[in-house]
């Protein structure tokens, strides 16, 4: 790694883009979430999957205002914000996007959704997924800073007990190693200024992995980030109508395969 002036500018300009993000936040946090409204035409269009989206650890529903417009403006208009305490674990929090996954696809065993997390709630994403079935639910997953592979900050004593199962050696950690599903419908996108989940710790060997030029909180406002996330999930979108396409045809061949 080199350290020379083009480095020191590089992270200059992470940084202060970084503290940006975070004013942002900090502006849009008594803000609840605010889906984009559908436009009105008479032209005939396709019905998307359902979004779930679960913030990290401090925040709330408002911390997707930037990039729910983002994916309204690539036709996603249906969003459930899943919400949680400090007090809520990595296990709880998992057992809340249950509940609400299932209130959205119903009885219908062919329904699913996408899922987008963001630090914790990407790692709460992925103990539904590999832990609790959500794989047989989900269609499109990304995840932005979520420390899969862990993070050094849950070292420190003051840190709340549901950032303690984001440690490496955590009984989380374990029992997500000790699962063997796969992820090639996941895209973990890590921020190459993020000093709270390095990029080589937000990303899962079998999904597609991104990085954008951001930090930890910059990957919510990042227009890169956010095209990346359209991207995953227009892409899902078209294997779904091509398949359907395919069985109304009589054709042989099951959806979400893992070929």
């Amino acid at each position: 790694m080199r350290f020379g002036p083009g480095a020191l500018k590089d992270a200059a300009v992470g940084a202060g883009r970084e503290a940006w993000a975070v004013s942002a936040a900090l502006a849009q946090h008594h803000r609840r979430f605010s889906a984009p409204v559908a436009p009105v035409t008479a032209r005939a269009t396709w019905k998307t999957e359902a979004v779930v989206l679960v913030h990290g650890l401090g925040h709330n529903d408002g911390a997707w205002s930037t990039l729910g417009a983002r994916l309204g403006a690539a036709g996603f208009f249906e969003f459930t914000p899943v919400t949680y305490g400090l007090d809520d674990d990595v296990p709880r929090i998992a057992e809340h996007i249950a509940e609400r996954v299932d209130a959205l696809a119903g009885a219908r065993p062919d329904e699913r959704v996408h899922l987008i997390g963001h630090s914790l709630g990407g790692v709460a994403i992925r103990y539904w997924y590999d832990i609790l079935g959500g794989d047989t639910r989900a269609d499109a997953v990304v995840t932005l800073g979520a420390p899969h592979l862990g993070t050094m900050w849950t070292r420190l004593p003051f840190v709340v007990g549901a950032a303690r199962d984001l440690a490496v050696d955590s009984s989380v950690a374990r029992r997500l190693r000790g699962h063997d599903v796969r992820h090639d419908r996941w895209t973990t996108i890590g921020g190459t200024f993020d000093v709270v989940v390095p990029p080589w710790r937000a990303h899962l060997p079998d999904a597609e992995n991104v990085n954008v030029p951001v930090g930890h909180v910059g990957l919510l406002t990042s227009k890169a980030a956010a095209g990346h996330v359209c991207m995953a999930l227009l892409h899902a979108e078209d294997q779904r109508a091509a398949m359907r396409q395919v069985a109304a045809r009589g054709g042989s061949g099951a959806f979400f395969s893992h070929e």
